[in-house]
């Protein structure tokens, strides 16, 4: 699943990111409509995806919904967070739902 936040939302008390730090995560420069150095970036995630276990499936998705959140003439800051799932206790991960993708966007610091 794919969520897009504001910098007003939160995560899940639940999710593995919040409880335990379970996931990976990266940073992008969108400048005018456009996120510099994309295909790297997503690149890396799968990586990490891979080496941490976390059976993340909806790249095309999450490619895409890129895409389609930044706007021209606007510069941003996007972050994407991939979370193992919800639930589960402890490190132990049978119990753990499917893999979450968290977008958030943020104004461009000076």
């Amino acid at each position: 699943m794919i969520t897009m936040l504001t910098a007003d939302d939160v995560l899940p008390a639940n999710d593995r990111l919040t409880q335990y730090g379970d996931g990976c995560f990266t940073t992008m420069c969108a400048k005018n409509g456009h996120i510099e150095l994309l295909a790297r970036h997503l690149g890396r995630l799968r990586d990490a995806c891979q080496r941490l276990a976390i059976d993340f499936s909806q790249w095309s998705l999450l490619h895409q919904g890129l895409i389609d959140a930044v706007s021209p003439g606007v510069d941003r800051v996007v972050k994407v967070t991939i979370s193992r799932g919800t639930g589960g206790r402890g490190y132990g991960t049978s119990a753990v739902s499917k893999p979450q993708a968290y977008i958030m966007f943020s104004t461009m610091p000076p």
